[in-house]
């Protein structure tokens, strides 16, 4: 039976421009054609369909990426940044008219790797390849099988709370719009794999195309403490951090990785890139800061941060002789001005000079008495 209907909307030949990959990959095969009774799937040019270009929207995945650093960064978590050193594939279980499936995030619409791979993969790792010290693992992961309990300090009455790891995993996501390759396995004894038959010379391979990821493409990877405050959990998210890498590097992550597929390495660029935003961000909210602050000064006040009070103390005690000592003996100016101005000027002198202030010198002297004077009044 075809899976789409003879007598229905006529489906486009290419994918539609900002349509989610995932579905029309997965749904939208129109590759069908039927020979001898027979019907048949042209896997390899179905694969083609979503492999011309990159996949994903760029500003659906730069806003998801943002809500995931910003979520990890918020509980003191790590945020890694790695690529593809070779082809990467996951999802090659799901059922596919091509027989190997693909792994979509249902949002993007582009390859991703569910934050229980990263997990599993990570225990793998350490499971395998790493000395196990005490109970590091179990307090890590949470306990592998029902039998086993961890010892922590959750809330005794939440059972599921008993049998959590001290480091959350977020999904892994593209930081950018994915390129895809049309790949080929070819078995040689598809029948002995079937346990039908016994190996032998005279089978014929049998190619089957599949879809993969592209080297060079980048993903964020992101773990967080599960308990933000407890210094434990946090120290236990930079030891599970590096395993990934080494876990990433070594074994790699999605399927066929005893062939070498799914092998990371860290991508420093990017790891700079979001570097660079962070500080961006926090310029600019500390700029946000700074002006909401001063919108909230008297236009005295306003005026004097914009003379250096309480940034550039050399440039304001010029200004304070040439200009504000001026302004508060003014006749022009109204009472209340004037005592602003003196209060202002003697709070400064008592934060930045204070022994000055007591005891000024002969240098000082006469201003600070012509600031007394003002204040008296």
């Amino acid at each position: 039976m075809l899976p789409l209907y003879n007598h229905g909307r006529v489906i486009p030949g290419k994918l539609p421009a900002g349509a989610h990959t995932g579905l029309w990959y997965d749904k939208f095969g129109a590759q069908w054609q039927k020979e001898n009774d027979k019907w048949t799937f042209e896997k390899l040019s179905w694969i083609k369909t979503v492999t011309d270009g990159r996949v994903g929207r760029a500003e659906l995945i730069a806003e998801m990426k943002k809500r995931l650093l910003q979520l990890a960064v918020s509980r003191g978590g790590k945020v890694c940044f790695f690529k593809t050193s070779g082809r990467f594939v996951t999802g090659l279980g799901r059922e596919h008219p091509v027989e190997n499936g693909f792994t979509w995030h249902f949002l993007l619409g582009a390859p991703f790797l569910p934050g229980s791979s990263v997990k599993g993969l990570v225990r793998a790792w350490v499971g395998n390849w790493q000395q196990d010290e005490g109970n590091v693992i179990n307090r890590i992961f949470g306990p592998d099988g029902k039998k086993e309990r961890v010892g922590r300090d959750f809330d005794p009455c939440d059972s599921k709370a008993r049998n959590v790891g001290s480091v959350i995993f977020f999904d892994a996501l593209p930081v950018e719009p994915v390129k895809l390759e049309a790949d080929v396995m070819t078995p040689h004894y598809t029948k002995y794999y079937q346990r039908n038959e016994p190996p032998a010379d005279w089978h014929s391979p049998n190619p089957i195309p599949f879809l993969t990821v592209a080297g060079e493409q980048s993903f964020v990877f992101a773990l967080a403490p599960r308990r933000p405050e407890n210094k434990d959990d946090q120290a236990d998210v930079e030891l599970a951090a590096g395993w990934l890498a080494e876990a990433l590097a070594a074994i790699g992550a999605g399927a066929k990785t005893a062939v070498g597929y799914g092998r990371f390495i860290r991508d420093q660029r990017k790891e700079a890139d979001w570097k660079q935003e962070q500080e961006r961000a926090r310029q600019q909210e500390e700029e946000k800061k700074h002006a909401a602050a001063l919108a909230a000064l008297s236009p005295v006040r306003r005026e004097m941060e914009a003379d250096g009070y309480s940034t550039d103390e050399n440039k304001f005690m010029q200004l304070m002789t040439e200009k504000w000592l001026k302004q508060m003996e003014s006749p022009d100016a109204a009472p209340e001005t004037r005592q602003e101005i003196a209060s202002l000027l003697a709070g400064w002198y008592q934060r930045n000079k204070p022994d000055m202030w007591e005891k000024p010198n002969k240098k000082n002297k006469e201003k600070i008495g012509r600031i007394k004077n003002v204040l008296q009044f």
